[in-house]
């Protein structure tokens, strides 16, 4: 068994890390580690591996649980801002396009082009089905 003065934080994170794939979550809301027995909780931080029980210290577990958190996290925001951009430049260019065309155009023209962003834009208010056409709302 590693004592605590030579297993770094350095080594416990690099272990946690090699387990962040492995990280599941449980029916009643603890974490689990696939292939161990171990349950895991974030708040309040407890672990039933050997090494928390008996320094009472985030284990390898706990962090691993930790990482795979803020990765989940950062995975998260990173598709919002892909979308949210995505969307953005999407819609301008729908609007533009109307714009340029007369600001009522043909629908399969418009779903030709953007697709889901016409029912979209239709859902948002910014383009008004009249039948066969899309009007663009001013």
């Amino acid at each position: 068994m590693w004592s605590s003065s030579t297993y770094s934080e350095e080594s416990r994170n690099k272990n946690a890390r090699a387990l962040v794939d492995k990280v599941f979550i449980r029916d009643d809301g603890t974490y689990g580690i696939k292939d161990k027995v171990y349950i895991i909780s974030i708040n309040p931080e407890r672990c039933t591996c050997d090494d928390f029980i008996r320094h009472q210290k985030p284990c390898k577990h706990i962090r691993a649980v930790r990482f795979r958190l803020v990765r989940q996290e950062f995975l998260k925001d990173t598709l919002e801002l892909i979308s949210t951009k995505k969307e953005e430049q999407e819609f301008t260019e729908l609007i533009s396009f109307m714009k340029a065309n007369g600001e009522t155009i043909n629908k399969m023209e418009l779903y030709d082009r953007f697709d889901e962003m016409v029912d979209k834009a239709n859902e948002l208010g910014i383009i008004t089905d009249t039948g066969k056409t899309f009007t663009l709302m001013r």
